[in-house]
């Protein structure tokens, strides 16, 4: 059997050409008892050295004599005439087959105790933890690997749809963004949430709503009071006219591919019923260009990771928005300290990137407007914002932004679809408070003051 572990090692010590740039790919579980002792050496003396050692380096810098055999022993090796990067890639193909099968194993033996919602959940999670093993970020970019455009618009840049005055400020969002949206209970950041999903699918790309607390039917249900101008209530509460219920048909018709026969077949019988079932039973949804919602009140992080990773080889560059709904609420062993919170944070700022993607997370805020259990909870997002919610229109307030200033501003809001106006609000959030003041003092006029 081929010793790819000494391979690799006794290449870089040779100093071949490569050997910096193989080094940075190595972890130190990619080997075994017989040269993780010679890993280490090599790991101290490049951190002390800032260079790669020689054979002659480590036996000098080693004072170990029974690390010091197996140094020489690596050193007396006859050379294998081999590509040093393709040795690497070799190196870490066996590491990871190992690992997976070292996990199927101990999944194996206890797959009779598991249900099946836990076994689909542990799948995840060792693919997960396969990945933290053998995932190497790097990527080197030279001056000739990427040409400088001044369009912004060919940056990958698009607006949120929220505020036209927000997506000024902020310049767009860029793919592998993060953008986390604070509130307290009741707050509207939901419904933010649903309006981005809605704007991304009426600008022809997909997104995914991972929903924890909300049924995926009321999730749809918003989605449909926001795209058809129907209220929301009486969709809830199914207490439809004739004129709604067509509003809404037109609306499903255009989630599939040729089906304006339907639509007017629909427009003679007026059965809502019958139309619906014709549309599923023989009409495709279009490929492209879709509204998912994944309904998991047991949402993990290996959940998200697998769904995006099936989704993204399904839609590819039309799966623009991601949004999960909410972070303090994915599952994951004691979520409210505030380690587990920032790694929450940062994994789901690895999946934006992992899979080109804006992702998009509301999080709870207390009375004072910072985040709950961890105000690290933001430092690897990339735009933040609260909002406040009041009759007839959101405020938005920015608390972490790139590039640009602290800004305020507001949006009307439908409070019948729940559709948020891209527009600035007539009175903007600054304005408003004060009002709000002036409405609270009382009036020495009345009795009893």
């Amino acid at each position: 059997m081929t010793d790819i572990r000494g391979i690799v090692l006794q290449k870089i010590l040779l100093n071949e050409e490569g050997s910096l740039e193989a080094w940075s790919k190595l972890k130190l579980g990619y080997f075994g008892s017989e040269y993780v002792g010679i890993y280490r050496t090599m790991s101290k003396f490049y951190i002390n050295h800032s260079s790669l050692p020689t054979f002659e380096d480590l036996l000098l810098y080693n004072r170990n004599p029974l690390l010091k055999i197996s140094i020489e022993a690596l050193k007396e090796k006859e050379p294998l005439e081999v590509d040093l990067e393709l040795a690497v890639e070799a190196l870490v193909n066996d590491y990871t087959q190992e690992e997976v099968l070292g996990e199927l194993d101990t999944f194996l033996d206890n797959i009779t105790l598991l249900d099946t919602a836990e076994i689909k959940e542990e799948l995840g999670n060792i693919l997960l933890r396969v990945e933290e093993k053998t995932l190497s970020a790097e990527e080197v970019i030279f001056m000739n690997d990427i040409e400088f455009i001044k369009e912004p618009e060919l940056l990958s840049l698009f607006p949120l749809g929220l505020n036209n005055t927000f997506d000024s400020e902020i310049g767009g969002m860029s793919l592998t963004e993060v953008l986390a949206i604070g509130g307290m209970r009741g707050s509207g950041k939901s419904n933010v949430c649903t309006n981005l999903s809605v704007n991304q699918y009426e600008a022809g790309n997909t997104s995914i709503y991972f929903s924890i607390e909300m049924r995926g039917r009321e999730v749809f249900n918003r989605e449909i009071a926001l795209l058809s101008g129907v209220s929301l209530a009486n969709i809830s509460k199914a207490t439809l006219t004739d004129i709604e219920l067509f509003k809404i048909a037109t609306v499903r018709a255009a989630m599939f591919q040729d089906s304006s026969d339907l639509l007017e077949n629909y427009k003679d019988h007026k059965n809502y019923g019958k139309f619906e079932k014709e549309l599923i039973e023989t009409k495709k949804l279009k490929e492209k260009n879709q509204l998912i919602i994944v309904d998991n009140q047991r949402l993990t992080l290996a959940n998200i990771d697998l769904t995006l990773q099936k989704f993204k080889a399904q839609f590819g560059d039309k799966l623009k928005l991601v949004v999960v709904d909410y972070l303090n609420q994915i599952d994951i062993p004691d979520k409210y300290e505030w380690k587990t919170q920032i790694h929450l944070s940062a994994k789901l700022k690895e999946f934006a990137r992992k899979y080109d993607v804006v992702l998009a997370a509301p999080y709870q805020i207390d009375k004072t407007g910072e985040a709950r259990f961890s105000k690290g909870i933001l430092d690897s997002v990339d735009i933040a914002m609260t909002l406040e919610r009041s009759e007839g229109r959101i405020d938005f307030v920015s608390t972490k932004t790139r590039n640009a200033k602290a800004f305020e501003v507001a949006s009307p809001m439908n409070e019948l679809t729940m559709r948020i106006d891209p527009n600035d609000a007539n009175v903007p959030p600054k304005e408003k408070k004060e009002e709000d003041k002036e409405e609270k003092k009382p009036d020495p006029n009345k009795e009893g003051h």
